[in-house]
């Protein structure tokens, strides 16, 4: 079936973030040599029996992109190229930092189009991000960001999340929420939350309480993608790479539900796509009888299979399976995991399991496993995670 969509959603992919993404190679090696050469001030300075300042609590992290995602190796290279180490290692200090841990930063980095989760890529993503919006030079947009995650007072987290409107070392306000949430003044993108259990960490010069995404002192707008374009930048033409979204976009665009999938007036919006790769659709054939791995013969076994299921006419029964995989309500990874049972926009419901296994509604096909190397993609009308099989809404 030819992938009318994909042609479609070809056009909108010149998206500003996008183009971010193609020039990370040319400057972030210059700004990570920047931060490399750039020394920490002398937190050792501060008396043993004191406690550290905010300077010396993130310093502790090392710095080096490691795998833990739950330190602040990247947020000690982002205060050092800044030169704001000074700043923070100041004991006449007297404020709170609401600070990013190496999984926000990432997070962040995959809500703008960051396709990775190590802590490198992200950022030197975000660098070339700050490069573009600082004509060149990353410098001047870091140090606003990171200035926007400076309160002027040293708050506990009780007061944080209950006191409304603050304004930032860099002069913008954000807004905590009941709900831990901290508005930006990005409307677009996810809103970082407080971490609880990684809060009212006592400094010698203020609080640090961690936020689970970078807060954004700018409207980044609508540059990025929908869910559909996300779909469409596989191109939809079967071939070897079984990672991308071949198999789904030509599901879609047999099915005639693209522009669903779009941010325009009839598409949805708010949402949650749980994303078969092409992989997924060749082991969900395999699982029914498939014997090869060929994306094509694959998608022609699926076909054949749903037109028996349909007495003759795949369309009902391919329709029904994909709007299986869309939740109402725009949802994260760690959301989607917790989320017990949970309804579809098909009206069925999916099991989510502790494992990160979705039960469907057949029992004897393999049941499908989040991805997480693969979610949190984030959309202007949503979100993807990515998943191992197709979710089967009906007993086969």
């Amino acid at each position: 079936m030819a992938s009318a969509g994909g042609q479609s959603g070809g056009g909108r992919q010149k998206a500003k973030i996008m183009k971010i993404a193609k020039s990370i190679a040319g400057v972030a090696t210059g700004l990570g040599m920047l931060a490399t050469t750039l020394v920490l001030p002398a937190a050792a300075s501060v008396p043993a029996e004191s406690a550290p300042t905010i300077t010396g609590i993130v310093a502790a992290s090392g710095g080096d992109f490691d795998r833990n995602l739950d330190d602040y190796d990247i947020l000690l290279t982002a205060v050092q190229a800044a030169g704001l180490a000074d700043l923070l290692n100041d004991p006449a200090l007297s404020v709170t930092v609401l600070a990013p841990n190496d999984r926000a930063f990432v997070a962040t980095a995959r809500d703008l189009g960051f396709r990775g989760i190590d802590e490198a890529g992200a950022w030197n993503f975000l660098v070339a991000a700050l490069t573009e919006l600082g004509d060149g030079d990353p410098i001047g947009p870091l140090t606003t960001v990171l200035q926007y995650h400076v309160v002027g007072e040293d708050l506990d987290y009780r007061a944080v999340r209950t006191g409304g409107e603050r304004i930032t070392l860099a002069g913008a306000p954000i807004t905590p929420q009941a709900d831990r949430s901290i508005n930006d003044a990005d409307p677009d993108n996810v809103d970082p939350k407080l971490n609880f259990f990684r809060s009212n960490i006592d400094a010698a010069n203020g609080t640090v309480h961690t936020i689970n995404r970078v807060l954004l002192p700018l409207d980044l707008g609508q540059d990025a993608s929908s869910i559909a374009d996300i779909v469409a930048e596989s191109g939809g033409d079967f071939d070897t790479d079984l990672k991308d979204y071949d198999l789904l976009l030509n599901a879609l665009d047999a099915a005639g539900l693209v522009e669903a999938l779009d941010d325009g007036s009839t598409g949805l919006q708010d949402i949650t796509v749980l994303a078969p790769n092409d992989l997924a659709f060749v082991m969900t054939a395999r699982d029914l009888g498939y014997h090869g791995f060929d994306e094509a013969a694959a998608f022609d076994f699926i076909v054949a299979a749903l037109t028996e299921l349909g007495d003759g006419d795949p369309i009902p029964v391919l329709t029904a399976i994909l709007t299986y995989h869309v939740l109402p309500g725009e949802q994260d990874y760690r959301e989607v995991r917790t989320g017990g049972v949970a309804a579809t926009v098909n009206g069925a419901t999916i099991n989510v399991n502790p494992d990160r296994t979705l039960g469907d509604q057949a029992p004897s096909v393999t049941d499908a496993r989040l991805l997480f190397p693969r979610s949190n993609l984030q959309a202007t009308n949503g979100v993807i995670h990515t998943i191992n099989r197709v979710m089967i809404p009906i007993a086969l």
